[in-house]
Formats: structure tokens, C-alpha cells, sequence
């Protein structure tokens, strides 16, 4: 008998304990003895999204903020360069096979969103767009055009996060230089 009233003790113990850690780590508290490296992000995501002053809730350590000009390596979600909206990066791929990605947290009150990629390499190439979600679904995939601006509204949900992909569809070379710009609607 007292095993089992033990073992029901442990038990609701361990519901009341993970009923509170869940409950904590969506508000914007102090961190908590036993606290790890997990919780300390989700309670800087939770600060962040309130003051609207950084990455979302998928931002990890890994992705480098840029503010002008990409930073490499960025071919992966986990490498995604962030991104701030309203601000020109500059990028340039490497050759054909190379992708940049890139990634921005929408705004609290925007519907839309625009994406501008200028194709600046005189010789012209194909630069082709990806935009997913943070569930990594394609949401937008505009068609490529050669020596002109692509421009194109995407609409958004409310402080999410979306990761743009940009490579070379056809007559890639070398070192071809492009301008990425996502601004609010």
C-alpha cells in the first residue's frame, strides 16, 4: 500500500512540476533552478516577440544576424542568415550549385510583406526565390527572371517566422551579385 500511494505521489508530482515548467517557459520570467540551455531561449523568445526586438521563436544560435552584406555559410535553416525588414543585404552566389538563405520574423500588425531581389550582376542569370515557413512548406515561389527586379507581396501570419532561399536557376557563373530587400506592407 505504501508503494503504490509512493508511486501516485511521484507521479502527481511530476505532473505538477511539468504543468508549471510549461506554463513558465511561455511567459516572460526569471529562469528556475534546474533551468536549461532550452529554457533560457524560450524565455528571450518570449522577450524578444514582446519588444519586437529580434528573431522569433525559431531563431537559433547558429543564424547570424546580417545588416548589409550576407554572411557564409548560409545554405542551411539552421545557418539562415537573419534578416532585419526594411534593410538592403547584399549577397552573392558562389557558382550555380550555391544557395543563400536568409530569414525574417513577420510583423506583429502587417498583412503583408514585400519581397525585392534586384539581379545586379551585368552579365545576367536566372535568380530563382523560395519562400517557406517556419514548418519548412513552400509558401511562395515566384518565377525567375533575367537583368530585372523581382517584386513580390507575401502575405504573412502575425510574428512568424519565413526563410527565403535564393540560388541560380539558369546561365549561372561565377560570383554573381544580387540585392535582397523584405519590407512590411
Amino acid at each position: 500500500m505504501k508503494q503504490k500511494f509512493f508511486r501516485l505521489a511521484l507521479s502527481l508530482l511530476g505532473v505538477l512540476i511539468s504543468t508549471s515548467h510549461a506554463a513558465n517557459s511561455a511567459r516572460c520570467e526569471r529562469l528556475e533552478t534546474g533551468d536549461n540551455f532550452d529554457d533560457l531561449n524560450k524565455i528571450l523568445d518570449c522577450i524578444e516577440a514582446k519588444t519586437g526586438a529580434g528573431g522569433g521563436p525559431l531563431v537559433t544560435s547558429t543564424q547570424v544576424a546580417v545588416y548589409g552584406e550576407e554572411s557564409e555559410p548560409n545554405n542551411r535553416i539552421g545557418e539562415a542568415n537573419r534578416i532585419t525588414l526594411g534593410t538592403t543585404v547584399t549577397g552573392r552566389l558562389k557558382d550555380g550549385s550555391d544557395i543563400d538563405m536568409f530569414t525574417f520574423v513577420a510583423p506583429e500588425s502587417a498583412a503583408n510583406v514585400r519581397i525585392i531581389l534586384r539581379q545586379t550582376d551585368t552579365t545576367g542569370f536566372y535568380p530563382r526565390v523560395k519562400v517557406y515557413d517556419d514548418t519548412e512548406t513552400i509558401v511562395l515561389k515566384p518565377g525567375a527572371t533575367i537583368n530585372t527586379t523581382l517584386s513580390v507581396p507575401l502575405e504573412v501570419s502575425p510574428a512568424a517566422q519565413y526563410f527565403i532561399t535564393i540560388n541560380c536557376w539558369q546561365l549561372c557563373g561565377k560570383n554573381m551579385p544580387y540585392e535582397l530587400l523584405v519590407r512590411a506592407q
